[in-house]
């Protein structure tokens, strides 16, 4: 009969040593949780005490237990090479997000504009952007100012009044984009909770957007284009509309718990 693992048995974590080989260097770049520690192994790799060409600081810039001002100068030294690590960390610092706002990869600037510490100078800097992804980053962040979210719901770029339609809080906005000549501006716009009612359930009605007929379907409070959804679920089954109809409080009870035990034909 086997004895069962005891704590005598289980092997010990290892304990790598810095300034020791590659694979001890790696090891305690990796694991080392001590920001004293790590800020003097940052040390080492800048003045030469340790030779890196970056494979080193590469495990550095991916511990977060770095401090932040140890991580930026190790960044600088190896340029551009670092600048999604060090702007992907909660602690990076304004200053640092607005220098990499217009950088060339399109990953760096998407985490710059969702970083709660980039301030409002930076997105609204982006928005002027003439790089389009630049702008539409900013859009998206859902932090611009109603007032320039306007001005980007009469773009020519379809692509800006889509992400307008995301994020604006402005019912004025939102109903001229349900109105708007592009499908898919106009399912943003009702898809958006702060779309009017009456927006939603005349698009519903009017036309066969699903979006809309969805939005509806969650939001309304009218017994009888309740019930029109309902029979539009029964004819062409959509998991969306469906759910949507489901969780709707003011839907009658019927509908609701027809609407979750609805399954598409064949199941």
């Amino acid at each position: 009969m086997k004895t069962p693992p005891t704590n005598a048995t289980v092997a010990s974590p290892t304990k790598w040593t810095w300034r020791g080989d590659l694979r001890n260097c790696l090891g305690a770049a990796r694991e080392t949780k001590d920001p004293v520690k790590l800020e003097e192994m940052v040390k080492d790799i800048l003045s030469g005490r340790v030779l890196d060409d970056g494979v080193i600081s590469e495990e550095l810039m991916l511990n977060q237990q770095v401090p932040f001002p140890a991580a930026e100068k190790l960044a600088r030294r190896f340029g551009g090479d670092f600048a999604y690590e060090l702007c992907s960390r909660k602690d990076a610092t304004p200053e640092v997000l607005d220098e990499c706002y217009d950088h060339y990869d399109t990953l760096i600037v998407n985490t710059v504009a969702a970083h709660q510490n980039t301030s409002q100078d930076t997105l609204l800097r982006m928005s002027q952007c003439k790089n389009l992804p630049i702008a539409i980053a900013a859009i998206k962040s859902g932090r611009l100012p109603e007032s320039v979210l306007e001005e980007f719901a009469g773009s020519d770029e379809v692509w800006a009044r889509e992400s307008v339609a995301k994020v604006s809080k402005n019912p004025a906005i939102l109903r001229k984009l349900a109105a708007d000549s592009n499908a898919a501006v106009r399912s943003e716009a009702v898809k958006n909770q702060h779309t009017d009612i009456d927006v939603v359930e005349k698009m519903a009605r009017e036309t066969d957007c699903l979006a809309a007929k969805t939005a509806a379907a969650g939001r309304s409070t009218n017994p009888e284009l309740i019930s029109r959804l309902f029979d539009d679920l029964e004819k062409n089954y959509d998991a969306g509309l469906a759910d949507a109809l489901k969780q709707n409080e003011n839907a009658p009870t019927h509908l609701r718990v027809a609407a979750a035990l609805k399954r598409p034909d064949g199941e």
